[in-house]
């Protein structure tokens, strides 16, 4: 009875470990954060001068890429954002770190974030503490 036990355990285990594709087995993220990951290529920026909304094209050359990696790690070539090599999700808001912040950091540690907004196919990264709603807008590399 033991060795049935046993061997129907381990049938179970290798057929749950084999079944999960790579991103659901190694990636401690939820389906909408792990829907951020990959190589993002800078479209446009949107602001507000004071009175309305303005979204402007960004020209893809030189083109300012950041890719998020489901470890965690940050790479960047879009200006300001160079420095920055790690980030974290808490929810809608994407945080970003120079050094490692650690495994699960609190969303109050995030100086430098963003609240994240899926629109039309892009990735929008709105400043969190802008009154009048400021973006950079992103286009998935393929």
């Amino acid at each position: 009875m033991k060795n049935l036990f046993f061997s129907v355990s381990m049938a179970l285990i290798a057929a749950l470990t084999l079944s999960c594709d790579e991103k659901e087995c190694c990636v401690d993220l939820d389906d909408e954060t792990t829907s951020i990951l990959g190589q993002w290529i800078l479209s446009e920026r949107g602001f507000s001068p004071g009175s309305g909304y303005i979204v402007e094209p960004v020209s893809s050359e030189p083109p300012q890429i950041i890719e998020l990696k489901g470890n965690g790690e940050l790479a960047s070539t879009v200006g300001g954002l160079t420095d920055y090599k790690f980030y974290a999700v808490d929810g809608d808001v994407v945080g970003f770190f120079r050094t490692y912040p650690g495994p699960a950091p609190d969303r109050s540690t995030f100086t430098h974030s963003y609240q994240v907004v899926y629109e039309n196919g892009k990735l929008k990264l709105y400043f969190r503490y802008c009154v009048e709603g400021c973006h950079l807008g992103f286009k998935r590399l393929d």
